[in-house]
């Protein structure tokens, strides 16, 4: 389960998760975006190796670099519309919802 991303999660945990705070609330649907692409993946996957149980320390994340727009405007409406579709699939997969 290395670089499986979650959100909205309730309930019981696993000891092996790692919670990512982006320094602006406008930046939390843009780093979902990120973390969830497949480039970020194959790099998260190739850095992890352990023989027991693969995975990895917060060394490793705060080595990883990315592009973030410089257009704050931009962000934010990008954090409204998809913080909504998010918000929307958590309650269409929790039956609170129905089609």
């Amino acid at each position: 389960s290395v670089a499986r991303i979650c959100g909205g999660l309730e309930g019981a945990y696993n000891v092996a998760l790692v919670k990512v705070i982006p320094t602006e609330t406008y930046y939390k649907e843009f780093l979902r975006q990120f973390l969830k692409t497949e480039a970020f993946q194959n790099l998260l996957i190739s850095m992890s190796g352990r023989t027991a149980q693969a995975g990895f320390n917060k060394s490793v994340l705060s080595g990883i670099k990315m592009v973030v727009p410089k257009d704050h405007k931009l962000l934010k409406l990008f954090q409204e519309v998809v913080s909504d579709m998010f918000k929307l699939s958590l309650e269409l997969r929790s039956g609170s919802i129905k089609v």
